[in-house]
């Protein structure tokens, strides 16, 4: 059992650092994520602690990193769904069970007290999750076909995730309230060889979702790192000196002509490096022109920004400021000088 504690939390720091470390793609997403298997690396060594120093005060804290958990998964979801891939402040309400535990725990609440939460968190979560997946958002369109296919994917992975940790969880924690001790218990080994071998496929997964597997992976790596760097290079000084944004019609054929590359070979570059779609990565250009104007201009009128800009109406600008920013272009601009702007 020993073994499987230490194998797993090995495996679950390797693909935090993984994630954690990754310069591509949903950037804060992924750092939910590698926090989410940092937690569950440091559970599997607390576990192992538990069998020699059960009364050890980190071995009671363990409930409490368990209820960090669900909604780590939840979010780091949550955000790879949003155009602007990133936290809000609304967001913190999803700590408030975590934060409930941990008082529960230093005031040493009773056995029942703390597994119910623990369950129904991971049920409420699975539940939520479920959820978003029927909604528009759900697809991860923002985030472009290819990726968008991937977590679709890595969603369903999450959902039973959760959902087998419930079961587990629930089967543990029916056994152990009378013997045999955990270190005995069948559900708690069946648990880690489950997390085991989830953790060993999740980190397979995310290097064949790369190219063709780790070996095939680290190859195109070195094969392809200077071919991407350049035309990324050659995008953002194309963007910055001719500002194609600003064309109402521009899309991803007419920018691959002025780049003279295919439109796949620049669909990838820019999903690659800012982790999302053409079209929002062109927003989020026409978005960051329109602040500049408002800083440079606070008095010029909303239509004449939103023109200079590159956005085609005032409900698309607007829809799509909010979406990047949290707020409405009048908001925004108030909020940065300090008047109120009509």
């Amino acid at each position: 059992m020993s073994a499987l504690l230490y194998a797993g939390a090995t495996l679950a720091f390797v693909f935090a650092l993984y994630l954690a470390t990754a310069s591509e793609g949903v950037r804060t997403s992924h750092r939910l994520l590698a926090a989410g298997f940092a937690l569950m690396g440091v559970q599997f060594l607390l576990s192992r602690l538990q069998f020699d120093v059960p009364e050890h005060w980190l071995v009671q804290m363990r409930p409490v990193l368990a209820m960090f958990l669900p909604p780590l998964l939840y979010l780091h979801l949550l955000v790879a769904e949003r155009s602007e891939a990133r936290l809000r402040v609304a967001d913190a309400v999803y700590l408030a069970g975590p934060v409930l535990m941990l008082v529960v725990r230093l005031a040493g609440g009773e056995a029942w007290f703390i597994d119910g939460p623990i369950l129904g968190g991971l049920a409420l979560y699975a539940a939520l999750i479920w959820y978003r997946s029927r909604q528009p958002a759900g697809d991860f369109a923002v985030r472009g076909v290819i990726l968008a296919a991937s977590l679709r994917r890595w969603r369903w992975m999450v959902l039973s995730w959760l959902l087998l940790t419930l079961a587990s969880d629930t089967w543990i924690t029916f056994e152990i309230s009378s013997p045999p001790a955990l270190e005995d218990s069948l559900g708690f080994g069946v648990a880690m060889l489950f997390l085991s071998g989830f953790f060993t496929y999740a980190l397979v997964l995310v290097l064949v979702l790369h190219r063709s597997g780790p070996l095939g992976w680290v190859a195109a790596r070195f094969r392809t790192a200077g071919l991407t760097a350049d035309l990324n290079d050659r995008l953002a000084a194309h963007m910055r000196e001719r500002q194609p944004h600003l064309d109402l019609e521009l899309n991803i054929a007419r920018l691959a002509r002025q780049l003279g590359v295919p439109q796949r070979q620049l669909s990838e570059a820019v999903n690659t490096a800012h982790g999302v779609s053409f079209s929002v990565w062109v927003s989020q250009w026409r978005v960051e022109t329109a602040k500049g104007i408002m800083r440079a201009e606070p008095e010029k009128g909303l239509l004449d920004v939103l023109h200079d800009s590159g956005f085609q109406s005032k409900s698309s600008f607007n829809k799509t400021f909010k979406e990047l920013t949290g707020q409405t272009p009048s908001a925004w601009r108030s909020e940065q000088t300090g008047q109120r702007y009509s």
